[in-house]
């Protein structure tokens, strides 16, 4: 479809009724054939005589005139439409009508209108002849041309769009109006049964679905007029169809709507080119053989050459024109497609463009409405900068015709709003008439956009001012390509096209209607979807035929193409369900599926291609839609074959009742005494077995009478007391069928009889050598229950497990399960005793944890289990029941969580199982002598020793103690160096203790103190001074500044590594840390990677240097060091210049060298 419509002077069209003359029917298309693929021209010329006849015949336009009956205008007049070349008068000759509903009108030749006669909204079409009056009279001509009339009952716009449609020969198009209009398809409106051709062909309406069927026996361009009707009778709007039919066998030509010149000036000439726009798939030379308008002068520009693409088109007045155009291929291809023009008129203000790019289309005055033939109700004069205006009010249906035919809609509330917002009073921003309220797309709202303010009117009737906005921009894109073809409309093999629009700010636009169309045979989910939140609608297509197929979304006057493509789902497999057995007789419908590429399954059961068989006609026979039916007993093999695939399925025929099968039970009767027994017998005879088999053990016997009189086990009656007796029998065959029978029994009395012993006991579970005491009970017809435990004969399943006396005293031997019976008289009944190993017994339970603690320390308690022969035991801390016998010294909870209240003594206890244990705690108060830990320097400087003192919650800091501390561990001394004790420490690998003695507040304490505790990874080693000038990187090395090895103070561990502290001269202040792995005695400190102080967290690649044990370097010890690799040497350090392996050869060892040292070792190293 083409893009916004601006007016109602689209292509309108008028409809004629199928019934009208068939005379004047045939002249009419022979008519319209010439008018559409040769053009119009004068007619009724008489031969020149011998003077010269320069006279042209006057020119003529198509004429659309619109009648709304409340206004009571009935006549039309043409005058508009006929101007004559030489200037000579012009009268109207005749007006015919060539439609049944409409009579032949009355005429005014001078005045060149004529009188339509009509009560009610109808189409009428005519055709009319003018000719023009020369000095000679035999120089007159005439021009013939046509009038479309629609009367209405109101002025709402009557034009539809037009739509292009191609076809073939004789073949059948169906046109879906709804889906071809889209956006503008009026709601709640109906086809008419009028339907003109003008051309070729027949034309089918179905008002049920709003659908046209056409199909033409010739080739060329026909036309097709029809109309709608709304539900209430009161409107009518018209419609066209130009279809081109081609010859079959020869592509079609391709013909595309497009927007043609815009803005162009009334009674200008214009010439439109289509060559852009048209194409032949056979490359074809194509012609534009004519074009057709309304209200304008359209025509092919050169008429004569067969290779002519463009037309001439000329308008009297504003407004859009939608122009049809005509290509053939001249080999019976045919095409049409539409162009719009758009005619200017001078607006005393234009469109309002937001910020956002929301365009407000420019309100209507009343000469700019005439021009265009736009409906409106009445006026509102209102001097705009000086001017008077006749500014067009519309009702509420009239605004929004006047805004679709536009391709726009009317603006929200919100949107008028916004419109304020940015603008405020647009007469004074942009000359806007604001006579009256702006109507919105709501019916009874509307806005004034002078003040802002929103009003609510009574009835959409009232006349207010109406401007338009677009309705958003469409776009296209298939998400879900390449289905495979199908036939069901429910499964997942389908394309999917997706519709995206979006609001002039480029925001999804929520509740968009959006309409699909396609040609071939495609099935679409919805022609109609509505957008969603995010302002997308999917179109989901399934087609039943390969190939790539074009579909077409439209969005109002917007419509873009997708193509996609299905494949051949062709079938891979095939399979037989359904039941594996019938009965004699009886029958069962299998089913085939077949499998197809893309995994589908289809029921082919009842396709007539299916082939069914059986392997043995004498088992059964199946049927051509799957149905078998057993014959005999036995299993037969099933077949289906299906395009070029086969399965087979076994079924088994079984046994069933027939028409004559039945159960026989016997004896039928019997009569016996009490304690007296009956036995019976079941007999079947069924389909399978008409001589009869005997099926007493499968026979389900019950006493349906007498059920206190005796009891039945299997299909022994026992008799307990007089009475009568009924037994029933019911026997079921394979297939789930029944037969039954019954028998009788009459009893007479006798003694009580035994009827059964019960086995009860308090215990089913006990343990190894536990014993239970079981009982059996007698029951007796009499109801009378004694005691038979000595009487009866106990045994056991499992004597390994348990073993069970004479009396059923039960003892448990080992763990398992054991049924013990007891057997009284011929009647025996069980119990299950379970049997489970004794658990182990717990000897102790002992609580760890320390012994001593301070006021307010939260210290944590372990209670272990130990069972007898355990010597690891088991943490049962969590299971434990936690107890303080002096709450207020300690408290316990749950889990061994220990607090130190107050001074004193308290046993912590923790009871398992009952078993207690426990550990005696002492608190005491916090010493208020704290230290803060030596801090001992590794490379032997004196060492500041201090404490802190706790008091009130804070630390305080003495700088030294009053008395000299002593040294408990040996290995550092104390001396006073000023006003601080130092330590100086004298060995490594030790760790320091220190006794130190201070005072506050007058309490004196001594407190031992420590520089590590016990098991750091801290070592003291021997101390070792090396000197090694190299250039070492710091984490941010200064161009030109110099760093050197001065001094390695000492060697220590960190994280088991061999680390040793380097300071530097020059310009570096800061210390290093230089670690590696250590390897034993004989050692290589390799790889040395340099920390900074900070954490010792930051690693720089550096390099290494030799020392072997004892903290001896290699260069004194051997003469001959040789070092491979990328690396440089100053003296005994290697810098690392690169990354790769290293190897290191030391031979020759000096006199010097320790005792021991090998004439030659070989170690290798990396630089990373």
């Amino acid at each position: 479809m083409l893009g916004e419509i601006t007016s109602q002077l689209r292509t309108v069209i008028l409809l004629t009724a199928l019934g009208h003359n068939m005379a004047k029917h045939k002249w009419l298309s022979c008519l319209i054939s010439a008018t559409l693929l040769i053009g119009c021209g004068g007619d009724d010329s008489s031969p020149p005589s011998k003077e010269t006849d320069t006279i042209l015949a006057p020119v003529v336009q198509n004429n659309f005139t619109q009648l709304v009956l409340s206004d009571g205008t009935t006549h039309v007049s043409l005058a508009d439409n006929v101007t004559d070349p030489q200037g000579l008068p012009v009268t109207l000759e005749s007006v015919v009508s060539l439609t049944d509903a409409c009579d032949d009108p009355e005429f005014d030749s001078e005045a060149m209108t004529f009188e339509v006669a009509k009560e009610n909204q109808d189409t009428c079409y005519f055709e009319y002849t003018v000719k023009n009056h020369a000095s000679n009279t035999e120089w007159d001509k005439s021009a013939t041309a046509d009038s479309y009339v629609l009367v209405s009952e109101t002025a709402q716009s009557a034009t539809l769009p037009p739509i292009s449609q191609y076809t073939v020969v004789n073949q059948n198009l169906v046109i879906d109006l709804e889906e071809q209009l889209a956006g503008y398809y009026p709601a709640g409106y109906i086809l008419d049964q009028d339907v003109v051709v003008l051309g070729s062909g027949n034309a089918t309406p179905d008002s049920t679905n709003n659908t046209i069927s056409y199909m033409s026996p010739n080739k060329g361009v026909s036309r097709i007029l029809y109309s709608l009707t709304s539900n209430d009778g009161l409107d009518t709007m018209a419609g066209y169809i130009d279809v081109a039919v081609s010859a079959e066998g020869n592509n079609m030509p391709v013909a595309e709507d497009f927007e043609g010149p815009e803005n162009i000036m009334s009674g200008v000439k214009v010439t439109v080119d289509v060559s852009d726009h048209i194409s032949d798939p056979d490359g074809d030379a194509l012609q534009l053989t004519d074009a057709y308008a309304f209200n304008a002068d359209a025509i092919a520009t050169d008429q004569d050459s067969l290779t002519n693409t463009s037309f001439d088109f000329t308008a009297s007045g504003p407004g859009t024109y939608d122009v049809s155009y005509y290509v053939t291929d001249h080999r019976g291809g045919y095409a049409v497609a539409v162009v719009r023009i758009t005619v200017e008129h001078d607006t005393p203000w234009d469109d309002i463009i937001l910020s956002n790019n929301e365009v407000y289309t420019a309100p209507w005055e009343k000469e700019g409405a005439d021009g265009f033939n736009i409906p409106y109700q009445t006026v509102a004069p209102e001097t705009i900068d000086g001017t008077d205006y006749e500014i067009t009010l519309f009702n509420h249906e009239q605004a929004e015709s006047v805004c679709l035919s536009r391709g726009m809609l009317l603006p929200s509330p919100s949107q008028l709003q916004e419109l304020y917002s940015e603008r405020g009073n647009v007469q004074d921003s942009d000359s806007w008439p604001v006579v009256e309220n702006y109507w919105s797309d709501e019916p009874t709202v509307s806005v004034n956009l002078a003040s802002g303010g929103t009003s609510t009117t009574e009835v959409d009737t009232t006349p207010l001012i109406a401007t338009c906005v677009y309705p958003g921009e469409l776009n296209v894109e298939v998400t879900r390509d390449n289905a495979y073809t199908s036939q069901n409309s429910d499964d997942d093999e389908y394309n999917t096209v997706q519709a995206t629009v979006t609001q002039s700010d480029g925001t999804p636009k929520e509740g968009a209607t959006v309409y699909m169309y396609s040609a071939g045979n495609l099935v679409i989910d919805g022609t109609v979807k509505t957008t969603g939140v995010d302002g997308t609608a999917d179109f989901n297509i399934r087609s039943d035929t390969t190939g790539e197929f074009e579909t077409f979304v439209r969005y109002f006057s917007q419509e873009l193409p997708a193509t996609i493509t299905f494949i051949l789902n062709e079938i891979v497999d095939l399979v037989i369900e359904g039941d594996d057995r019938v009965s004699i007789g009886e029958s069962t419908n299998l089913e085939a599926y077949a499998t197809y590429t893309n995994g589908e399954r289809d029921n082919v059961t009842d396709d007539p291609s299916t082939a069914w068989g059986v392997d043995d006609p004498m088992l059964a026979n199946v049927s051509e839609t799957g149905v078998l039916t057993g014959l005999a007993l036995g299993t037969v093999q099933v077949s289906a074959i299906f395009s070029g695939e086969s399965d087979t399925h076994a079924v088994e025929i079984i046994d069933g009742w027939g028409d004559s099968g039945r159960l026989d039970i016997t004896p039928p009767h019997s009569e016996i005494e009490v304690g007296q027994t009956v036995t019976y017998t079941a007999t079947a005879y069924s389909a399978g077995y008409p001589a009869g088999r005997d099926v007493t053990a499968e026979t389900q016997f019950d006493i349906t009478t007498g059920d206190t009189l005796g009891t039945l086990t299997g299909n022994v009656f026992r008799a307990e007391q007089e009475g009568s007796v009924a037994i029933s029998a019911d026997y079921q065959l394979e297939n789930g069928e029944s037969e039954f029978d019954d028998a009788t029994i009459t009893i007479s009395s006798s003694a009580p009889i035994l009827e059964l012993i019960t086995v009860t006991g308090p215990d089913s579970v006990i343990e190894v050598g536990a014993d239970t005491q079981l009982t059996a009970t007698a029951s007796y017809s009499d109801g009378s229950e004694p005691d038979v435990s000595n009487a009866s004969d106990w045994t056991s399943s499992n004597n390994a497990v348990a073993t069970v006396s004479p009396n059923g005293l039960v003892t448990g031997v080992a763990e398992g399960t054991a049924n013990i019976t007891a057997e009284y008289q011929g009647e025996t009944d069980s119990k299950t005793i379970t049997v489970n190993a004794a658990p182990p017994l717990l000897e102790k339970v002992e609580v760890t944890g320390p012994s001593t603690a301070e006021v307010g320390e939260q210290l944590n308690y372990t209670a272990m289990a130990y069972y007898e022969g355990d010597t690891n035991g088991t943490d049962v801390t969590g299971e434990a029941q936690w107890m303080s016998s002096a709450p207020s010294v300690a408290s316990a909870n749950d889990g061994g969580a220990v607090e130190a209240l107050s001074e004193g003594s308290t046993d912590i206890t923790a009871t398992y199982l009952g078993e207690p244990g426990s550990v005696e705690l002492n608190v005491s108060e916090p010493s208020t002598l704290e230290d803060r830990g030596i801090e001992v320097d590794i490379d032997r400087t004196r060492v500041p020793i201090e404490y802190q003192v706790y008091e009130d919650g804070e630390f305080v800091t003495f700088s030294r103690p009053e008395e000299e501390p002593i040294v408990l561990s040996g290995n550092a001394e104390i001396e006073l160096l000023g006003e601080s004790w130092v330590l100086n420490p004298l060995a490594g690998g030790q760790v320091i203790e220190v006794a130190i003695t201070g005072n506050h507040n007058d309490v004196v304490n001594t407190y031992n103190v420590s520089q590590y505790e016990a098991g750091t990874d801290l070592m003291f080693r021997t101390h070792i001074e090396h000197v090694y000038p190299g250039s070492v990187p710091d984490s941010d090395p200064a161009e030109g500044k110099r760093y050197d090895f001065v001094l390695v103070t000492e060697d220590w561990y960190i994280d088991n590594r061999f680390c040793s502290r380097i300071a530097f001269e020059s310009d570096v202040s800061d210390t290093w840390y230089l670690c590696d792995a250590y390897d034993g005695d004989d050692m290589l400190y390799k790889a040395i990677n340099a920390y900074t102080p900070a954490g010792l967290s930051t690693l720089i690649d550096t390099g290494f240097f030799l020392i072997l044990s004892e903290g001896q370097e290699a260069r004194k010890q051997y003469e001959d060091i040789v070092v491979e690799g990328p690396v440089t040497q100053s003296e005994d350090a290697f810098i690392c210049t690169g990354v790769g392996k290293v190897d290191i050869t030391m031979s020759n060892p000096l006199p010097r060298a320790e005792p021991g040292t090998p004439p030659t070792q070989s170690l290798n190293t990396y630089c990373f």
